[in-house]
């Protein structure tokens, strides 16, 4: 049995710069934290930031609701960033809630030994390349979201604003045109969507970070499965008792990386699911309200931008996600080509056993409202535009 693993830290040793802005948008208590009070000040904090990103969404909201005119206007203009902030405020409270979950996750399937203890230059060389590949995914999502959130931050005061409009279109109690309120409410909607922009970095990265890892486990157990009958040649393994536990431990690598899998899907599941509910709307409406703007107008620019970013990032998770699947179904494939002959028959019974349960594909959210492919992309861009068309036809 594997020893039991100290959480303490645990966000330092997978993930770290994931982890350091899931912390620094206040959804990831920090495991090194010991003394009462300071749990209980991050907690605090924890409620602000929760609290600050919902204040544009339910201003938003209420933008749409009090409109005196033009209603679907108002909500055209608006919903897609009440969908978003809403989101993005569930994905961090989904972290925070089940972080107990995630830790035990990282413990038991991600910084075991048998994933940590490498083997070999190539399963070193593996990691370090799963490693430079979540650094990049993560400053890729970054620089995507903070161009919209720069953009957005600075319309106001770089741009003509005679009516003083905000960072968003949102229902406030005061005055815009007296500067004392105006400035009062830009500073806390700069706050907000600060705090909007890193929940959103963090908790989105934070799947493909896991979803590549799961990836580069599997080529660690291709790498361990080809190497057994070179080992066996040479005379590295030497007993029939040696091969046994050997390929025993592949068996147990393959059962882990299954098990990975199933813990990732049912920790962000509901995730998935409001994400893809999301993005289909705010496409449809997006593409509509694009359609009603003039080209290349303030508000035209604003939207297009964060609609290109949008579908950026739900490629990323399909693309991920068919990347997972075919990387797995690999293991057969390697299975199939090894040098059967100069294993003994019960090993080879084992190998068997292997391909069998290799022949199940690895898909995270396998159901018919969320699969991660670049078919369910492109479906999700048909059935968009059909409806666009459907609501023009309708104006």
């Amino acid at each position: 049995m594997e020893n039991e693993i100290d959480e303490t830290g645990i966000e330092y040793k997978i993930f770290a710069q994931t982890f350091f802005f899931l912390k620094l948008a206040g959804f990831w208590k920090p495991t090194t934290m010991k003394h009462r009070w300071l749990r209980s000040c991050y907690d605090a904090y924890t409620v602000f930031a929760f609290i600050s990103i919902n204040l544009i969404a339910g201003g938003t909201f209420l933008e749409i609701i009090l409109a005196e005119d033009d209603m679907l206007s108002h909500f055209l203009e608006n919903w897609f960033i009440t969908a978003i902030i809403t989101h993005t405020s569930y994905n961090g409270l989904n972290i925070a809630i089940k972080r107990r979950q995630i830790v035990n996750v990282l413990q038991k399937k991600f910084i075991a030994e048998r994933w940590t203890n490498l083997r070999d230059a190539e399963e070193m060389r593996i990691i370090e390349s799963s490693k430079d590949i979540e650094q990049k995914v993560l400053r890729y999502w970054m620089d995507l979201i903070a161009v919209n959130a720069v953009v957005n931050l600075l319309n106001p005061i770089i741009t003509e604003n005679p009516d003083n409009d905000l960072i968003i279109n949102s229902w406030i109690p005061y005055d815009r045109n007296v500067p004392s309120c105006f400035w009062m409410c830009y500073t806390q909607q700069v706050i907000s969507w600060t705090i909007a922009t890193i929940t959103n970095v963090s908790a989105c990265t934070i799947i493909l970070n896991f979803i590549e890892r799961i990836c580069s486990h599997i080529r660690i157990l291709q790498r361990r499965l080809t190497m057994l009958p070179e080992l066996v040649q040479t005379g590295v393994i030497n007993t029939a008792k040696d091969e046994l536990f050997y390929i025993n431990e592949c068996i147990l690598d393959h059962q882990n990386i299954y098990a990975a899998v199933k813990d990732i899907s049912e920790i962000f599941y509901a995730s998935m699911v409001m994400q893809f509910i999301l993005i289909f709307s705010i496409l449809c409406t997006n593409i509509y309200f694009l359609s009603s703007q003039p080209l290349f107008s303030s508000a035209f620019i604003a939207v297009a931008l964060i609609l290109c970013c949008m579908m950026s990032q739900f490629f990323l998770f399909c693309w991920w996600g068919y990347k997972l699947t075919q990387i797995g179904n690999e293991i057969g494939y390697t299975i199939f080509s090894m040098n059967w002959f100069e294993l003994r028959k019960e090993t080879r019974k084992r190998l068997r056993y292997i391909m069998l349960s290799a022949s199940k594909n690895i898909t995270l959210f396998d159901n018919f409202i969320v699969e991660l492919s670049p078919e369910m992309f492109l479906k999700l861009m048909k059935i968009s535009y059909s409806t666009f068309n459907l609501l023009k036809t309708g104006s």
